[in-house]
């Protein structure tokens, strides 16, 4: 997968983690796949009902691990869940 480091944020590509995804498939196991291991920010501002710049101003605490691809952010839910229960 290409990807591009700009200080502790790495980039990728859509089309290239895309074709990533495609090529590995992505499974865990029988019934769980990517999107089952990571909260969008709407979950995260539902979860914790606050507002949408409260949420972006907690991804850059960084207290939980973070996926960005251009504009899209995914928080893992492990790291995320471990937060939470602290």
């Amino acid at each position: 997968m290409n990807a591009v480091r700009i200080g502790s944020t790495i980039r990728v590509s859509m089309k290239s983690f895309n074709e990533w995804i495609d090529n590995k498939g992505f499974l865990l196991n029988n019934e769980e796949t990517f999107d089952n291991q990571v909260y969008t920010l709407e979950e995260i501002k539902d979860i914790l009902k606050i507002g949408r710049n409260s949420s972006y101003n907690l991804l850059n605490e960084n207290y939980f691990k973070i996926i960005k691809l251009g504009k899209i952010v995914r928080i893992s839910k492990k790291s995320f869940d471990n937060w939470l229960n602290k």
